[in-house]
């Protein structure tokens, strides 16, 4: 996103258009907690429309498979049954993905006829050489460890949360809607901070910082909620998982944006790329983590919370600089009278 807003757009509109595919991207992350539970169902539903004859599934027996391995009571027919939807389900994402490759390599113009700004008319490192340089960039390495620990941390949990509310009965579908109103919070949040970023955007640091402090508090007012120390609600439910998830992901167009920023003049695809590989990490190491015997969820609720909490302890650490911006603020006059 970060490259294709920098040769595209101006400054004052460069985060803006980061966040626009992002944007899109969590309406369609909403809609698959919605659209996912109907083309798969969960065995409790499945079994509901078996015999009598046939050998009982409950959801609980299908929720303990990972921590437990226990998989005597899930007949042959039922797996079938599930494995089928999930692969239809998968089918159906990658004809979607399918078709959009297409649409881009079809018709997809590489830079406009006229650059925006100063900047974007620049030349840039190639990517080796610019790998190079962002190796000693001690503030790019700084974003990519929060990418680690908070967009891939993030991510992860929010596909799996489900799994400890499960201790304060609520049902998998509810869950869904949780996740599916979460991220229509998090691309409303994510476009109103990408507009006042825009016009602010020397300050980001300081918008991040806040931002997720407030957001650990709810990270960690969700983990007592399941623990049963604080007091449970769905209303309380609600409230504590939109406002702790929007931070972490509204603030991605931010993190490209501020890591293209402390890179330059090492090419935004460059950052780009970097950035979401640590963030991938992230996630990949999260998921392993479910994957040691007996280590149980409880520990997800903590473990987000203490990645999130940690975050502004390493913006302290950066020096926040805008040398793209630089740039392009210096020579708006000249810009102006070439045009």
């Amino acid at each position: 996103m970060a490259p294709i807003s920098s040769h595209w757009f101006p400054p004052h509109e460069r985060t803006t258009a980061t966040a626009i595919p992002l944007i899109i991207k969590f309406l369609v992350l909403a809609g698959s907690f919605i659209i996912g539970p109907i083309l798969v169902p969960d065995a409790s539903r499945l079994n509901q429309n078996r015999t009598a004859s046939n050998t009982t599934f409950s959801l609980e027996d299908y929720s303990d498979i990972g921590e437990s391995g226990n998989r005597s009571n899930i007949s042959g027919h039922t797996v079938e049954e599930l494995k089928k939807d999930i692969y239809f389900y998968l089918e159906l994402q990658a004809c979607a993905a399918g078709v959009v490759l297409v649409l881009t390599l079809v018709y997809f113009p590489s830079k406009p006829p006229t650059p925006p700004c100063r900047s974007a008319a620049l030349k840039r490192e190639d990517f080796l050489p610019g790998l190079k340089l962002l190796v000693v960039n001690v503030n790019f390495w700084i974003l990519s460890v929060i990418s680690v620990l908070v967009g891939g941390f993030s991510g992860a949990w929010m596909g799996v949360f489900s799994l400890n509310l499960k201790s304060v009965d609520v049902s998998q579908k509810e869950a869904g809607w949780i996740g599916f109103y979460s991220y229509v919070a998090v691309c409303t949040g994510m476009l109103i901070l990408a507009r006042l970023t825009d016009y602010f955007a020397r300050y980001m640091k300081w918008y991040i910082s806040g931002l997720y402090l407030i957001s650990a508090s709810m990270y960690l007012w969700f983990a007592l909620i399941c623990i049963k120390v604080a007091p449970f609600s769905l209303v309380s439910l609600y409230v504590c998982l939109l406002i702790a998830q929007m931070p972490p992901t509204a603030c991605a167009p931010l993190f490209f944006e501020l890591a293209c920023e402390v890179a330059y003049p090492v090419g935004e695809g460059t950052a780009s790329v970097i950035l979401t590989f640590t963030n991938q990490i992230g996630s990949i190491v999260f998921l392993f983590i479910m994957m040691i015997p007996h280590v149980g969820s409880m520990w997800l609720n903590w473990g987000i919370f203490g990645a999130v909490a940690s975050t502004p302890l390493f913006l302290l650490l950066l020096r926040e600089r805008h040398q793209r911006l630089d740039i392009d603020t210096e020579h708006t006059p000249a810009m102006k009278k070439e045009h």
